[in-house]
């Protein structure tokens, strides 16, 4: 094995640098920029476009890391920050339309938000291959009710394109301008404003847990999981590698699972008394 001096001393560097927070990379970030650097290096610079005669990150090693506890948003605090949405924008039935859309399909925050109204059909959300990071199409059978909610306020063109003109009535009965609310559509704007939902609500819930859109499809794998559902099926319905769900999608109660186990097998891994002769 033959470590190319540069890449190597560019982790040690960037490593024991502090970050502006006055505070060393975590270990994690140095470990995903060195896979990254290594993936798109190979990837791009040698079997693309042969610019590169080797990969200089292939065998630096990336440093050892704890496995990252999976969080997902509770039914509680899901049921909570739905209610806070219905409050803060007076009722307004986009958004919540939207993130429940989101939990039942458990799909990436970007499939979902440039969604075409001619998409949604015979009670089904269909993905296209382009639109998803997997790049394979899917469709995805909705619950009846949602279904007919999402037909009554689809746009000429995209699911969500009435956003601008609701968002602007219900800023408007909050009193405050509405302006600088752009009157198109645009899926990309669009993304971005559903995150700061999940921004604005830790603000206005600081006792609340912290969450983030990208935990409500961790919940569907989770719920998959506890329903019994096989990793093989889950991966299939909701587009991702059986490995990566496992590692990163599923929250598990492990110590409920290690009493389980060790209750279970406590007389067999017991030593056994010696037999009297």
């Amino acid at each position: 094995m033959s470590i190319h001096p540069l890449a190597e001393a560019w982790k040690k560097e960037f490593a024991s640098t502090p970050t502006r927070r006055k505070k060393l990379p975590s270990q994690h970030s140095v470990f995903s920029l060195v896979r990254g650097f290594s993936a798109l290096w190979q990837s791009w610079f040698v079997d693309k476009l042969g610019v590169c005669p080797g990969n200089p990150w292939q065998d630096v090693e990336p440093p050892k890391t704890d496995k990252i506890e999976v969080r997902i948003i509770d039914d509680d605090t899901l049921t909570h920050f739905l209610g806070w949405l219905d409050e803060r924008f007076s009722g307004w039935e986009l958004p919540r339309l939207f993130l429940e859309t989101k939990a039942v399909t458990g799909c990436r925050l970007a499939d979902l938000c440039g969604v075409e109204s001619a998409q949604i059909k015979d009670g089904r959300l269909h993905f296209r291959a382009d639109q998803r990071k997997g790049r394979k199409a899917a469709n995805v059978q909705l619950p009846a009710a949602l279904a007919a909610k999402l037909d009554a306020i689809k746009g000429p063109k995209y699911l969500w394109e009435t956003h601008p003109a609701g968002l602007k009535d219900a800023v408007a009965k909050m009193g405050s301008p509405t302006h600088r609310i752009k009157p198109d559509f645009v899926p990309k704007r669009f993304y971005y404003w559903v995150t700061t939902l999940f921004l604005d609500y830790g603000k206005a819930n600081p006792d609340r847990p912290k969450i983030h859109s990208h935990q409500l499809r961790k919940r569907a794998f989770t719920k998959a999981h506890e329903a019994g559902v096989t990793e093989r099926d889950a991966s299939i319905a909701f587009g991702c590698n059986p490995d990566t769900m496992h590692r990163h999608y599923i929250a598990l109660d492990e110590q409920a699972i290690t009493d389980r186990v060790t209750a279970r097998l406590a007389d067999a891994l017991a030593p056994k008394p010696a037999e009297n002769k």
